[in-house]
């Protein structure tokens, strides 16, 4: 029913809601775009070279789930990062719908989730501080709070990894989901009619299954809309459930969507307690993690693109973590069962973070980018604290009488310091931000930090070998695998920057130690077959070819590299096959016109062949590339004027 001044929900809100809600977006994006807009032309890295460049189901909108050929948006490959994630699939697919492979749009994409993010905060800090459940003690200054956090919060140092490596666009989205559904429910109980009660609560529900739909961390958030009620509200669990049971039914609900996401295990090679790693191992070293994560929300320095520790095996290791975890645990729980304010958001901190703290993922024991949300309950203790703290400091130099005194002073002062702080973290930020524009000086800043990192030793051989500096990315890559000698991923680029280097025959150690240690390696066999094929072995070249297709169906590499071969080898029919199924997988990659459309000829099609070249004029004139466009078009003349007639 609709709530009433007596109730704890009640907000009396204000004329200017709205007028103080666009001066925080403006706020926000202006900030925002201070900070990040000079990373807004940074390159792929990392893992986008998966979640992006090497993904062919996001190279078009429909059909949406694929077909017998490829994948579509919403269904993500296996393999890649996206998967079992395919509403952060269908948005990189609506990307390149409208840029292509140019990151421009893909980062302001993120910009935008990330203000409105920040947007959501002040909303729910905003609401949450006008509670009757504070007893007014935040009257005439929630909104002033709630902007200082939702600055702060945003243009904080730890944010720049989420905010511009576009794979971690699936922590964006999951978090402006979570936060979402905790606007809508708080609205939800804040309805004055039933129609309105109703309306927000299918904008809860709906923003939750977009949630569950973007990361697995949104398991925890109809348990977090529950705990929030009982907090703030109800007063019980009991209550909370008597008077929401229609929100909690919708939100719990989601939880399926969650399920059959994932009920294939799409991250089961490096994600649960079969990945290799003891239970207690992981804990005891997520311990320290912790601890990590709350010095740099404190003090963000240094800042590393990927981190690695080496695990904590032993109590006697992990103790001096241990305890303190512990100790912080107890508190949390004393802290919520009595209903506090700083119960509830040090839970919903541990709630974030908890499906990484507690299931392993041996890929990255931590990440700047799990702290994303978490930094937001960090954030708002820290100011709402802090204003507390000057109310009771000023009291004693105030009339007890002077309400407005009372409220001007400590806002000033913490409006101030809050001030001071976003300014210093938007021009650390700036300058974080201006490092992922050079992956070399990103990966190099790594290293520096730190030297025994296996996997940023492979980053920055990778960014050599981009570079063209095919004989520096090699000792990186011999590094990498000194420090991790069963990293098939070392060995597997070692081998490709031998061959990128002229050493091919060189390569095909490396390459068969990385598939004797990951047979199901589709990398590794291709550039094996390119190895062998540059060697002359152009038998084997096609069956480690045809291995890799079967792994990966979309491997569109793969696909060109076996068509050309065939080709070399006048399976021409054998390689029309292969390249069409290149063009449909990826239609804009025009080096594999000009091959279909020899093949083609070769088989004495010409019109096809003229089809095909055509094809490729258009693609390239489309693709703004006419000095591509005049070399195909003079090719086809040359070849048509010669090619036999049916």
């Amino acid at each position: 029913m609709p709530l009433d001044d007596s109730d704890p929900a009640h907000i009396p809100v204000a004329a200017n809601s709205r007028a103080w809600a666009c001066t925080v977006v403006v706020l926000l994006a202006a900030s925002v775009w201070g900070v990040y807009g000079r990373s807004i032309h940074a390159p792929f890295i990392f893992d986008d070279y998966n979640s992006v460049l090497a993904n062919t189901s996001i190279t078009r909108l429909w059909p949406p789930f694929g077909d017998s050929s490829s994948r579509g948006p919403w269904n993500p490959p296996p393999q890649f990062c996206t998967a079992g994630r395919p509403l952060v699939n269908f948005t990189l697919a609506v990307n390149y719908h409208f840029g292509q492979l140019d990151p421009t749009g893909y980062h302001v994409f993120d910009m935008i989730i990330h203000v409105l993010s920040g947007a959501l905060i002040f909303g729910i800090v905003r609401r949450t501080l006008d509670l009757s459940f504070f007893g007014g003690r935040f009257d005439g200054a929630a909104a002033w709070l709630a902007l200082a956090i939702a600055l702060v919060w945003a243009l904080h140092p730890l944010q720049t990894e989420a905010v511009i490596y576009v794979t971690q666009r699936t922590e964006l989205l999951v978090c402006f989901c979570y936060l979402a559904t905790l606007y809508s429910s708080l609205r939800y109980w804040q309805a004055a009619v039933p129609l309105e009660r109703t309306a927000w609560l299918f904008v809860a529900v709906f923003a939750c299954a977009a949630g569950m739909a973007s990361k697995e961390i949104m398991v925890s958030a109809p348990v977090i809309v529950l705990l929030y009620e009982r907090t703030f509200l109800a007063g019980s669990f009991l209550a909370a459930l008597r008077r929401s049971w229609p929100l909690y039914c919708g939100l719990a609900l989601t939880w399926l969507l969650l399920v059959a996401l994932n009920v294939v295990g799409p991250r089961s090679h490096s994600t649960g307690f079969g990945s290799g790693v003891p239970a207690y191992v992981w804990w005891f070293t997520e311990a320290k993690v912790l601890w990590v994560y709350l010095r740099l929300a404190a003090w963000p320095w240094p800042l590393v693109i990927h981190y690695e520790y080496p695990y904590l095996d032993s109590f006697a290791a992990a103790w001096p973590w241990l305890l303190p975890t512990l100790a912080l645990a107890a508190v949390t729980a004393i802290l919520f069962w009595r209903r506090t304010a700083a119960g509830f958001a040090l839970v919903f901190l541990f709630a974030i973070l908890s499906p990484t703290l507690l299931v392993p993922v041996v890929t990255e024991v931590a990440a700047e980018r799990r702290m994303y949300l978490p930094l937001a309950a960090l954030v708002t203790l820290a100011v709402t604290f802090g204003y507390l703290a000057a109310q009771r400091v000023m009291q004693f130099s105030a009339s007890e009488t002077n309400v407005k005194s009372r409220i001007r002073g400590p806002l000033a002062v913490v409006l101030t310091l809050c001030g001071g702080v976003a300014l210093v973290s938007a021009l650390y930020g700036a300058r974080r931000a201006e490092v992922f524009n050079q992956p070399l000086a990103l990966w190099e800043d790594a290293i520096r930090h730190q030297p025994n990192s296996s996997s940023s030793r492979i980053n920055l051989g990778m960014a050599l070998a981009e570079a063209g500096r095919q004989q520096e990315a090699i000792p990186q890559f011999e590094a990498a695998l000194r420090l991790k000698p069963d990293a098939a991923d070392a060995a597997n680029d070692l081998g490709m920057a031998l061959i990128s280097a002229g050493r091919a025959a060189e390569s095909v150690i490396p390459l068969e130690r990385s598939l004797a240690l990951e047979p199901d390696f589709a990398e590794a066999h291709n550039n094996l077959a390119v190895a062998l094929a540059t060697t002359g072995d152009e038998s084997g070249a096609v069956d480690h070819l045809r291995r890799a297709i079967a792994l990966r169906p979309d491997y569109v590499e793969a696909r060109m590299n076996l068509g050309l071969s065939l080709a070399r080898q006048h399976q021409a029919a054998a390689a029309v096959e292969q390249l069409e199924a290149v063009l449909r997988l990826r239609p804009a990659l025009l080096a594999a016109y000009q091959p279909l459309a020899s093949a083609y000829f070769e088989l004495n099609l010409p019109p096809q062949a003229i089809q095909t070249a055509l094809r490729a004029v258009e693609q390239a004139r489309q693709q703004g590339d006419t000095q591509m466009a005049d070399q195909i078009t003079a090719w086809l003349q040359e070849h048509a004027a010669s090619a036999p007639q049916p």
